[in-house]
């Protein structure tokens, strides 16, 4: 199967786009020194892997739940079967 590639562009004012880089990394924790040393991560390397990893974790969540269902539903009714509430 190719591999497709997914991708997306945020647009605005330089000023604009450097203010919301800032906000959103330093939101999610990221430093601009770590031990005295200048953080080797870019804001916009941090940026970019924390986009990657909030879609995967989605994804992952996402086929989480589609896998519990099926198991889900065979407990319910396994528990239909077995019991009976009157």
């Amino acid at each position: 199967m190719a591999t497709q590639t997914i991708s997306f562009t945020i647009t605005g004012t330089l000023t604009d786009l450097n203010q919301a880089l800032d906000d959103f990394v330093y939101e999610l924790g990221y430093q601009d020194n770590i031990n005295g040393q200048s953080n080797p991560e870019s804001k916009l390397d941090f940026f970019k892997r924390m986009i990657r990893e909030y879609a995967r974790d989605i994804i992952k969540i996402h086929r989480a739940k589609l896998a519990v269902t099926p198991a889900r539903i065979a407990a319910m009714a396994e528990v239909d079967s077995e019991l009976s509430f009157t």
